[in-house]
């Protein structure tokens, strides 16, 4: 069995396009040069179209510099990043929430991640909508609540 997943998260219909990618970043002898090239500079936004079908429990468990290079991709489709935004790692999450094709749907459910420093990197966006700026300016966490209040008035200036 694959030390990356256990046999039952996932059937054998759900691993016909799954990516086989590396856990530690290095790039197989059999990846195909292109890819490798992406790979290296952090960017394969352009490349993943498997992900769309990639359970979230296989996501979870590819390289995490894979998912953030992916999720810092100015280039990035809309739906890699709001599947990205899921994320178990907060990095990951964080780099959605930065990344200028974000979805509003996307950013709003980020809005309420368990996450405060997730909602805190969030607050920091400068190009947030306002009324999520204003969920935000709402939010229990007071550092979070006041980030976001700076952010509005800067906008409001």
């Amino acid at each position: 069995m694959d030390a990356r997943h256990r046999e039952d998260d996932i059937d054998d219909s759900q691993t016909t396009n799954i990516i086989n990618f590396p856990r530690h970043g290095e790039v197989p002898a059999d990846y195909p040069d292109h890819l490798a090239l992406e790979h290296e500079h952090g960017c394969l936004c352009d490349s993943v179209r498997e992900f769309e079908r990639t359970p979230k429990s296989i996501l979870d468990t590819l390289d995490i510099e894979l998912l953030l290079g992916t999720a810092n991709c100015p280039n990035a489709q809309p739906w890699l990043l709001n599947k990205l935004a899921d994320s178990y790692w907060k990095e990951v999450r964080t780099a959605v929430a930065n990344n200028p094709k974000a979805l509003i749907y996307t950013l709003l459910k980020l809005s309420y991640d368990f996450d405060a420093d997730v909602r805190y990197q969030l607050a920091e966006n400068s190009n947030l909508p306002m009324q999520i700026l204003q969920i935000l300016e709402r939010d229990e966490n007071p550092f979070v609540s006041y980030r976001a209040g700076l952010t509005a008035c800067k906008r409001r200036v």
